[in-house]
Order: C-alpha cells, then structure tokens, then sequence
C-alpha cells in the first residue's frame, strides 16, 4: 500500500498467489451428481442401510433409495439445479438447498462437494443426502369466544401428510365447529343456541399443474399448484 500521494489517499496493490503445482483457480465443471434418499444417521446403521440400496440413472443423477422410497425421481430431479457439464456455481448450490428444504417431505439436506477422482483439476463431484421428514403432522385446537356477552366455544383438528403420493404433495384435511350460548328470551329466536360445522379439504402439488404448460414452466422448482 503506497501512501505518498499527500492526498489522503492510498494506491492498493493485491496479489494472489496460487496452490503450488496446480492450475491457478480453474473453474470446475460438474460431473457425478449423486442423491442418497431415505437415509436417516441419527435412527439407521450406514452399513445396513447401504446393504438393501439400489441405484438408478435419472436423467444423468444418480439416485440411491434405501428401503424407504420415499420420493419419486421426478420429485428428486425438479428441485436439484445442478447438471452434469455445467460449470460449477455457488448460487445454484445454495438454490439447491432452499429448494429441497422447502419441500415438507425434506427433514434435512446435505450438499457435499468433492474434486473427482476421474480429473482432480476440472471436474467436480456431488453428492447430495435427503433425510425423510416424519410424513405425519396433526394438531387439536380450542378457542373461547366472547360476543357481546354470549359464552361459546370453537374446537377445531387438523391433519396433514406431507408426502401423500411420494412426490412431495400435501393433504391437508380440517375440521371446525362452534358453539355460541345465547342469553335472552328463549321463546323467541334470538334466545336460541347457535352452532356452525364446518371443514375443508386441500390438496398441495410442488410444480404447476395445468395444461399446455411448456416443459420449462411446469419443472420450475419454486412453483406450486393447490386445489382445496
């Protein structure tokens, strides 16, 4: 850094020295991309579950399922950015990431990054572990109510499965009532109790559904289609 200008500034000169013995900085393009679905470290031995695998090529990604097939290659391909010949890129890593994750059949994504063996210099390898959400999610709920006077009571239940046809699809089944104690003259009929029943039914699919959509809109992996 030279400071003789006697104006407050400063001329910065930076060097960047590469490795030793290698090719400075080159850009490495992807070769071997694997995705291993199904495994779970903290509930499954890797010796057994690598003992009942099987291994498919999808379009280029080789897809390695334990016992629990828990998502098609379909639903595998969409959300993973990353193609074999295509450059190497930190935003389509980190894209790959944000996409399995927002899939709820997802519980945890790991990305790991390697040279490949094949050319240590150009090409890179991935391998890329899904580990399997709890596909079942429930919850009860009950809230008080208070208008101008008059006590009532809303319950309500929910159920969702978060993988329901092994695409990453959600269900989402609802039910809900109300009770409302009315006071006041009961030979009339606003001294009568009221009630309401009600529920709905959803059905979640991560990718647009809809006809004559070109190839390239349907894969978008941040597009969902719900119908309820």
């Amino acid at each position: 850094a030279y400071t003789t200008l006697n104006s407050h500034q400063v001329d910065l000169y930076l060097s960047v020295y590469p490795a030793k013995d290698s090719v400075p900085y080159p850009r490495y393009k992807m070769n071997k991309i694997t995705v291993v679905t199904g495994y779970n470290a903290l509930s499954e031995n890797i010796e057994r579950y690598y003992r009942d695998t099987t291994t498919t090529d999808y379009k280029d990604i080789f897809i390695t399922r334990g016992r629990d097939h828990f998502l098609r290659s379909t639903a595998i391909y969409r959300p993973n950015l990353m193609r074999k010949g295509a450059y190497f890129s930190d935003y389509v890593l980190s894209r790959t990431y944000q996409n399995y994750s927002n899939l709820g059949a997802v519980k945890q994504v790991s990305i790991v990054t390697r040279p490949s063996p094949q050319d240590s210099l150009r090409l890179m390898d991935a391998t890329i572990t899904l580990i399997p959400a709890n596909p079942h999610w429930f919850r009860a709920n009950i809230d008080g109510t208070n208008s101008a006077g008059d006590i009532g009571i809303a319950p309500s239940v929910s159920y969702q499965h978060q993988n329901i046809f092994n695409g990453a699809e959600q269900l989402n089944i609802q039910l809900k009532g109300a009770y409302e104690f009315i006071t006041g003259n009961k030979s009339s009929s606003l001294g009568s109790n009221y009630y309401e029943l009600g529920g709905e039914v959803s059905l979640t699919f991560p990718q647009f559904v809809f006809p004559y959509l070109k190839k390239s809109w349907r894969e978008r992996p941040n597009a969902s289609t719900k119908v309820s």
